[in-house]
């Protein structure tokens, strides 16, 4: 509707990056909520279900020029926008109908505070680029103040944002840009982005052409596209069937060949590679028989590592580390203790480049109505307050990792889930308390993911009371998970 009653030029594409945002998270979730239900009922092959889902996003490039060529050829391009109000209504009412918080096989999630200032500047980024370029395009030269000031101020803005704090913030990150430190998300970003240019660019320009140059009329412009639409409509069909049944060289990659030619292991002239480590998690189960020790087979997982040039993607899991559970209402010495040791591992990790994941106790002005609270009537780590905040000590690493998982319960399943997604081949735990929040996290997470290596560093953990910290380790060693630094606790 505000495309449609738009005065000019600037308020259209203001309007319409709005209008893209909607259509980025309808397009997220026609894609990711199959898959969660896929999987939360066991089904891992998942490429079919995504062929099949996003066909209707595969008719758009078909029926959608044809619809907008009768469109045009009937009324004003105000109508392109106007017709697409009816449609929404339905998909509200449907989706409010069979969609709700408990559909079918969905897990529920808390609500998520909106980050809004990273909204308004990626927003307002995006739409002075466009204008600045759209300048560029009628004929302005660069140094012209209709190309230059909006071209400058989107830049700004995009630094602006990347600055924000919430940027790096999984919990509340219109775009969360600590995952492109990852290889495979940076690659995989690259290629969709030259692609999705190549792919729309042709749907912008040959139109353009036809009617321009060749003299052709709105509705037979749209006729000429479906070829493309068709073309593109049958090749995501087969990529799905490819991506489950095909089998070939080296796990998915082997797969990725069948799809993507010239995708050997490397991407973009060698300098990326696919972070391909199915034959070292294959070997993870036969390391863990026949190694002595958690060092042990720790070493021999990296030299397979290097022999085969793929890194290793481990994770440093902090615990807990609030100021509540250090010096405030449930502090004791043991966790005061054991601050330099934790801050010391978490700058090594920083150093080697293992990314750093903070859980945070997480807890409302309800607590005491809640069942921890009437087992635990203690109230702490309520959002917002002080007791909530990471300990001075480690916030500036919490802040740069990007990478908080809050919880409002003693493991979090979220975090469980998030490392066996990830594909994470280690993980270390480091934190408070042994007894109760690092043993319940470490349990969730070799639930989650049962052939990654999971460690936990007793130097840098501590329980309730020592003893029961020794018996949390003691029981977590029962269960396959490697406690390091064992007493060389410092209290």
């Amino acid at each position: 509707f505000l495309c449609a009653v738009s005065p000019g030029l600037p308020a259209l594409v203001v309007c319409r990056v709005l209008q893209g945002f909607g259509a980025g998270a309808l397009i997220t979730l026609l894609t990711s909520l199959p898959v969660e239900i896929a999987r939360n009922r066991g089904i891992t092959e998942v490429g079919g279900i995504m062929s099949t889902v996003m066909l209707p996003l595969s008719l758009g490039p078909i029926l959608g020029p044809v619809l907008g060529g009768i469109v045009l050829s009937a009324a004003s391009w105000h109508w392109l926008f106007l017709i697409n109000i009816p449609v929404g209504i339905l998909a509200i009412l449907f989706s409010a109908r069979w969609l709700g918080a408990d559909a079918d096989g969905a897990r529920t999630e808390k609500k998520r505070r909106f980050d809004l200032p990273g909204f308004l500047f990626v927003a307002g980024a995006i739409s002075a680029l466009l204008l600045g370029f759209t300048a560029v395009s009628q004929g302005d030269s660069l140094t012209a103040p209709s190309v230059a000031v909006p071209l400058i101020l989107g830049i700004v803005m995009l630094a602006v944002f990347v600055a924000l704090p919430s940027a790096r913030d999984p919990e509340r990150a219109v775009v969360d840009i600590s995952l492109f430190r990852h290889r495979s998300v940076t690659a995989a970003s690259a290629a969709m982005f030259f692609a999705g240019g190549t792919l729309y660019a042709a749907e912008f320009l040959f139109p353009l052409f036809w009617q321009r140059t060749i003299g052709a009329t709105a509705l037979e412009a749209a006729l000429m596209l479906l070829p493309q639409g068709a073309g593109a409509l049958l090749t995501r069909t087969a990529a799905g069937r490819l991506t489950d049944g095909l089998p070939g060289g080296n796990g998915e990659r082997g797969r990725l060949h069948h799809v993507l030619p010239g995708a050997g292991g490397r991407f973009g002239g060698g300098r990326c590679r696919f972070p391909d480590i199915s034959p070292v998690k294959m070997n993870q189960k036969h390391l863990r028989r026949t190694g002595r020790s958690y060092n042990e087979r720790r070493a021999r997982i990296v030299l397979l590592h290097e022999r085969s040039g793929k890194y290793m993607k481990k994770a440093l899991v902090v615990v807990d580390m609030q100021v509540d559970f250090i010096t405030g209402a449930l502090g004791n010495e043991q966790c005061r203790a054991i601050v330099p040791n934790v801050a010391a591992k978490v700058k090594s990790a920083q150093e080697s480049g293992t990314d750093l994941i903070f859980t945070m106790d997480t807890h409302g002005e309800d607590y005491l109505d809640t069942q921890e609270g009437k087992n635990l009537p203690v109230p702490h780590c309520i959002r917002g307050t002080e007791g909530w905040q990471i300990i001075p000590e480690l916030k500036d690493a919490a802040d740069q990792s990007g990478k908080k998982v809050e919880k409002d319960t003693f493991g979090s399943m979220k975090l469980g889930r998030y490392l066996s997604e990830a594909g994470y081949e280690e993980a270390e735990l480091v934190g408070v308390c042994t007894d109760i929040c690092v043993i319940s996290n470490a349990m969730t997470m070799k639930a989650f993911a049962p052939e990654m290596v999971i460690a936990v560093d007793a130097a840098c953990c501590a329980g309730v009371t020592p003893e029961s910290h020794r018996t949390a380790l003691k029981a977590m060693k029962s269960c396959q998970i490697h406690v390091v630094n064992e007493g060389k606790e410092p209290y």
